[in-house]
């Protein structure tokens, strides 16, 4: 980890930082960053740079960016901290093998911070209560990807506005016996709570945001899904690697990969968690998100905007048999006999689903849905668990039978996918009483689902 002293503003080089004291910043990226080979040529002397060199680091010294670094050194430096990292200049970008493994370890350096000081630009120093109040819940900060992890990591956050003054301070709970706090600093705004602004602006809950480290490991997949459903990065990629350090995954950056870095992502969370809200996701109307039309060829998201109705997705029990409490009449909800598994041919589900078939009208064709229970439900409709719906094409049965009688060896094709969190959430051509005649078949199935591989055939499946 490359920190800079605050005092030489010189770089220096640490392995161990379990046990090192320093304060990390948190910011929105503005147009004229710092690179850590800008900074270095800023800080050498005028006669042991060539001509070109000096005029660059000169440049390089009226960057708003350049400026942001300074402050938040001497800032750092009055509050006590020899060291701090900022994540424009620490890191050299020019490095793909640096660049990898600073993504990768991000969330354990923020995590392991002394402080985070989170600098909002936007954030102007309002006198009046109400108005600081209403910049800070508006702030850009919010909807950056990036800043997700920079919220969550950290056990001591201190919020400054584009001047560098304190306005909030937020300390999470390190202990499950200790309670967190977040309150304004200025006591006059104490009768405005800084916690409520706080959630309503990150839209992730009070007790996951008190209970730091703690209340994470109580979150689903989905419920993870949901926070960063509304964020947005420059890059599409940054939309997966922001989420590594949240989700606990390591996995190489491969920059150009677009919107498949949010698919591997999932596959990775696949092979290593046994949670099935990540399939709990909802696919947007068309001409509502520029993913609909992806998310309706494949048994995955594309985007984590498509679990922005997953807020409170709780599933049945956690990894390590800690039973989560959920109402009583769930006390049905176990873990699955044969767990979805990865392969090359898709994910594999073993499964006894109902089907509903249908014929539209007037074209004469047959559609039919198959319905598969997830091991999870919605809190806010818990009278129905999550369910998945599989839209596929013409179904030959072995008997030749009605579709649903039989083992089912063919299927044409695959349509939507979308997760059930009550009637209103259904497929354009269903309605709630398709859900009620649905026939239970009576024969196991293994599905393979397509989940995003490279040259994966359609949805095939057979008993």
């Amino acid at each position: 980890m490359r920190l800079l002293n605050t005092t030489t503003l010189e770089f220096a080089n640490f392995f161990d930082t379990k046990h090192l004291s320093y304060a990390i910043l948190s910011h929105r990226w503005g147009a004229d960053e710092v690179t850590y080979e800008q900074f270095l040529l800023t800080q050498s002397t005028d006669d042991l740079l060539t001509r070109r060199e000096a005029l660059q680091a000169a440049t390089v010294k009226r960057y708003a960016g350049y400026a942001k670094i300074l402050n938040f050194c001497a800032f750092a430096q009055r509050l006590g901290h020899q060291y701090c990292w900022v994540d424009t200049c620490c890191i050299d970008k020019r490095s793909s093998a640096e660049l990898t493994e600073a993504i990768n370890s991000m969330w354990t350096w923020y995590a392991q911070a002394t402080i985070c000081f989170v600098y909002l630009a936007d954030v102007a120093d309002w006198r009046d209560t109400q108005a600081l109040d209403a910049a800070f819940r508006a702030s850009e900060w919010f909807n950056r990807c990036w800043t997700l992890q920079e919220l969550l990591a950290p056990e001591d956050l201190l919020f400054v506005t584009h001047s560098w003054s304190p306005f909030l301070r937020f300390v999470k709970s390190r202990t499950l016996d200790r309670i967190g706090a977040c309150k304004y600093l200025d006591r006059s705004q104490g009768y405005i709570n800084a916690l409520d602004s706080l959630v309503n602006a990150s839209r992730v809950p009070n007790d996951v945001l008190l209970g730091g480290r703690h209340g994470l490991r109580n979150a689903c997949i989905a419920e993870k899904m949901h926070w960063a459903a509304h964020r947005q990065a420059t890059r599409a990629e940054d939309v997966a690697y922001s989420l590594l350090g949240l989700f606990e995954i390591n996995m190489p950056l491969l920059y150009g990969e677009g919107d498949r870095a949010f698919m591997r992502l999932q596959h990775e969370i696949i092979r290593q968690v046994s949670d099935e809200t990540i399939f709990a996701w909802q696919a947007p109307r068309c001409g509502t998100s520029p993913y609909c039309h992806a998310q309706t060829k494949l048994i995955l998201a594309s985007h984590p905007s498509a679990f922005i109705h997953s807020a409170r997705t709780l599933r049945s029990r956690i990894d390590d048999d800690r039973t989560i409490l959920v109402p009583m009449h769930q006390s049905i909800f176990r873990e699955r006999e044969t767990p979805f598994q990865l392969t090359n041919r898709g994910l594999l589900m073993t499964v006894v689903p109902r089907i509903i078939t249908k014929q539209l009208n007037g074209s004469g064709e047959w559609l039919n849905w198959l319905i598969i229970p997830l091991m999870c439900f919605p809190s806010n409709y818990t009278e129905r668990q999550c369910e998945m719906i599989l839209k596929v094409g013409n179904i030959f049965t072995t008997e030749g039978s009605t579709p649903g009688t039989g083992g089912i060896t063919v299927v044409s094709r695959v349509g939507a996918c979308r997760t059930i969190a009550s009637p209103d959430h259904l497929p354009s051509e269903l309605v709630p009483a398709d859900l009620e005649e649905a026939e239970q078949l009576e024969q196991t199935l293994r599905i393979f689902a397509p989940i995003g591989l490279p040259g994966e055939p359609e949805l095939r499946f057979g008993p």
